[in-house]
């Protein structure tokens, strides 16, 4: 075996045995060194280390590849990770890559795409178990069975619904496997159902998801329409993605730098915040040179500066903590 191809399939071992690790090494890189590790990769495995990367990033590292390459790979990270993929690429480069998609995948990401970033609908997914409300216990469970045979979607609750797909209430896994094989699951059914509509923001989304600690909430077009269900995880997921960006904002980083990040991404990022810091400090310097006269005369003076600008220090500190909790607990 040649030394590229054992190199290429160290790369896919690693991918494939933890593809959250090796996303968070190539947010490392460059966009450029981080191509010349995935491009002779297949889609397939390239997509599950895309899919674990940030959107910005994964964006970024896209743009580089050709653009039959980059289509297929954003087809294999699933339309919703895909449009906010999408949503970063340069628009250029996003002309070419339309066209070699496939038509329905292409008119499902624009659908996610019209959905706010923050809303329901573009944390939702349409992988979900929904049955009839008129089919019995016994053949819902029969159909369970049948489809974890083929491919049965994660989750803990059925949903009922009309023959026009309106949601009519839930049922809980437990007390399908309790309830009499005879009787209509209508009958054994939650009808007080929690849904949102697929424009609801996510502080909405971490309330109901806190506040009723379900698994999972269902989505519903203004027509009633079941159309999608939003896990709880991706909530949490998404919250903590957000208070991380949040930190590194708030400490004047990028939300897009990581630890080994380039010198020149930190330089550029960070440098606005550190000009602006520099000039607050010798604005403050000049405070004191405007006493410096007085301060002569009584030297005294001089002893409360460091003890004041400690006190300022600690107090800053208080503060932040203050709000790096907030931002955390909310």
């Amino acid at each position: 075996m040649k030394k590229k191809e054992a190199a290429v399939e160290l790369v896919k071992k690693f991918i494939q045995s933890d593809p959250v690790k090796a996303a968070q090494a190539l947010e490392t890189l460059s966009p450029k060194d981080a191509v010349q590790i995935i491009k002779d990769l297949p889609p397939s495995v390239a997509a599950q280390c895309v899919e674990n990367m940030s959107p910005l990033p994964a964006a970024r590292l896209l743009e580089k590849l050709e653009t039959t390459a980059a289509a297929a790979v954003l087809v294999m990270t699933g339309k919703y990770h895909a449009a906010d993929i999408f949503r970063g690429l340069n628009h250029a480069f996003a002309m070419t890559v339309i066209p070699l998609l496939a038509q329905d995948f292409s008119k499902d990401m624009a659908e996610i795409l019209a959905y706010p970033g923050d809303s329901a609908g573009r944390m939702m997914h349409t992988d979900f178990l929904s049955f009839r409300g008129d089919m019995k216990v016994r053949d819902v469970i029969l159909r369970l069975r049948q489809m974890a045979k083929r491919h049965l979607p994660t989750a803990t609750y059925c949903y009922v619904v009309s023959a026009g797909n309106a949601l009519l209430g839930v049922l809980n896994m437990r007390d399908l496997l309790l309830a009499s094989p005879d009787s209509p699951v209508e009958e054994i059914m939650i009808r007080d159902v929690v849904k949102v509509s697929p424009f609801t923001d996510r502080e909405e989304l971490i309330a109901i998801a806190a506040s009723k600690h379900y698994l999972a909430v269902p989505v519903t077009d203004e027509t009633g329409r079941l159309i999608g269900i939003v896990n709880t995880k991706n909530i949490i997921a998404s919250t903590e993605a957000e208070a991380t960006e949040d930190l590194q904002i708030l400490f004047g980083a990028s939300p897009e730098e990581r630890a080994f990040s380039t010198t020149w991404f930190k330089i550029t990022r960070r440098l606005p915040w550190l000009t602006i810091n520099l000039a607050t400090a010798f604005l403050a310097g000049s405070v004191v040179a405007l006493f410096e006269d007085f301060i002569a005369r009584m030297a005294v003076l001089a002893v409360f500066l460091p003890i004041i600008a400690g006190q300022g220090g600690n107090a800053g500190t208080q503060t932040l903590a203050v709000v790096i909790r907030g931002m955390l607990m909310r």
